[in-house]
């Protein structure tokens, strides 16, 4: 797995990372923190790599239309060094699609 897919309202989304030309691998650990977002934390030799991902309710200004859903992926990435490359990327699942890393 490169990051996850998650089913949101604009269909499954696929989250991928790249870290000094290294696809991540496995997560170390996913959690529900209390505001219902998933967590999902990777641990490699070049970086700690979070991915908080989840509905967000955005309190907007009257004069924009509303939202009916709304969907945040956050990525916080803390370098152990400074290193070549960190690419993070999401984007809607379709069959036959090429993500970061993926040959």
């Amino acid at each position: 797995m490169l990051g996850g897919m998650t089913l949101t309202p604009l269909g499954t989304v696929t989250t991928a990372a790249v870290l000094g030309g290294q696809p991540l691998g496995e997560p170390d650990k996913s959690s529900v923190p209390p505001s219902g977002a998933l967590l999902t934390r990777w641990t490699t030799g070049a970086a700690l790599t979070e991915l908080l991902s989840g509905p967000v309710h955005p309190e907007l200004p009257d004069c924009y239309q509303p939202i009916t859903a709304s969907w945040v992926a956050l990525w916080h990435v803390q370098a152990r060094a400074v290193g070549p490359e960190i690419r993070v990327g999401a984007g809607r699942a379709r069959a036959g699609r090429r993500w970061l890393g993926q040959r």
